[in-house]
């Protein structure tokens, strides 16, 4: 390889990433808007859609083997002990409601099908954008890069896709969703790196993340505090997982 390809190959290589990712993302966007899947109504066919979609891409674009486009999902086993990070994690953010309600009084209930939103909203929030954002955009960033350069990479494309809800939601809340995006990149790529390249750790809290406000009626008078609260919470809660580290943050490639 001449010195000009191998200055060349990096921007090569990139490109296919983003190609892959726009391919992805459209088929993500288009499927929830097309069913109108705010509450994840079609969350299953939504994460079976980027599944599928994904898996093309690594066959197609990188010409991956079967195997190795499955293992790129991020689907695979996890480490019992990142798992129940994310579990501790989960309970930290959901005790934000009953406290919420017992120092304001506030009177929160769960919606009558709070069980299949859940579990619509879980293949969608959960399953489905960390299949796309950790699994394949993180991913194949870090197989030659450093974790840090790898997380602040796939944290441009993360926002830029997030940028399109200025398009469709009031400014305020459009920026608060971008501003949470950025902050809860970095713990999500750690769980990533550090529970065996899969997705479950960071999808079960974005699951959480995303769903558990859905899923409560809040009387409008609570509506804005709650809101907020909920986002300060989910901005910072998730960096415990630091916390449980046994060592420094490996800068190790993983090719």
């Amino acid at each position: 390889m001449t010195r000009l390809q191998q200055q060349q190959f990096p921007w090569q290589e990139l490109g296919k990433i983003l190609a892959g990712f726009l391919c992805i993302w459209v088929a993500f966007d288009r499927t929830a808007h097309l069913t109108h899947s705010t509450f994840g109504e079609s969350g299953v066919l939504i994460c079976i859609v980027v599944v599928a979609t994904t898996f093309g891409v690594e066959k197609l674009i990188f010409k991956q083997t079967v195997a190795d486009a499955m293992r790129s999902l991020g689907l695979g086993c996890p480490n019992l002990r990142t798992m129940l990070i994310a579990i501790f994690i989960c309970v930290m953010l959901l005790a934000f409601y009953p406290a919420f309600s017992l120092v304001t009084g506030a009177k929160l209930t769960l919606h009558n099908d709070w069980l299949g939103m859940s579990l619509g909203l879980f293949a969608q929030a959960g399953v489905a954008e960390e299949v796309l954002f950790r699994g394949y955009l993180f991913g194949h960033l870090r197989r030659e890069r450093t974790f840090w350069h790898a997380a602040l990479l796939s944290l441009l494309p993360f926002v830029a896709v997030h940028v399109l809800l200025f398009a469709s939601l009031d400014w305020a809340i459009a920026l608060a969703s971008i501003l949470l995006a950025v902050a809860v990149t970095v713990p999500f790529c750690y769980l990533y790196d550090r529970n065996r390249r899969t997705i479950w750790a960071s999808a079960l809290i974005h699951w959480i993340i995303q769903g558990a406000i859905k899923l409560v009626i809040i009387p409008d008078s609570f509506s804005l505090p709650i809101a907020l609260g909920w986002m300060a919470m989910c901005a910072t809660v998730p960096y415990v997982v630091f916390v449980f580290r046994r060592n420094r943050i490996s800068n190790q490639l993983l090719i």
